[in-house]
């Protein structure tokens, strides 16, 4: 959502993929990729402007869903300060944004070109 955008902060962290050897099956029928983002709890806490209260430690591993399909490492992950579980790829989620723009323009263009 935009609100990383707006409200996100952003701290280093790993993602993880592992493309599957079905590579048949994931060309054929691919709709949406998964991988894991990987970061340290602790740089969140300490980031000036994350007002969460309760404890923040150790790292967290959660499956996000990525554009990217190759594993990647001190990369900029956006969180939003009052959920430090939030954690994104910061260059994923701008690709899923850039799809959206992009399908909106091209029906935009084509509604107007129907109309002309």
């Amino acid at each position: 959502s935009k609100r990383y955008e707006k409200e996100g902060i952003v701290i280093l962290g790993d993602v993880q993929y592992e493309d599957e050897d079905r590579w048949l099956v994931n060309c054929l029928f691919r709709k949406h990729d998964y991988g894991y983002v990987i970061y340290d709890l602790e740089k969140v806490a300490s980031h000036p402007a994350c007002d969460y209260k309760g404890p923040l430690e150790g790292k967290i591993r959660k499956k996000v869903r990525v554009y990217h399909r190759f594993p990647r490492e001190q990369v900029s992950i956006l969180v939003i300060p009052q959920y430090p579980y939030s954690g994104q790829p910061k260059t994923d989620l701008e690709a899923d944004w850039a799809s959206f723009s992009e399908t909106y323009l091209v029906s935009e263009g084509y509604n107007e070109a129907a109309d002309n």
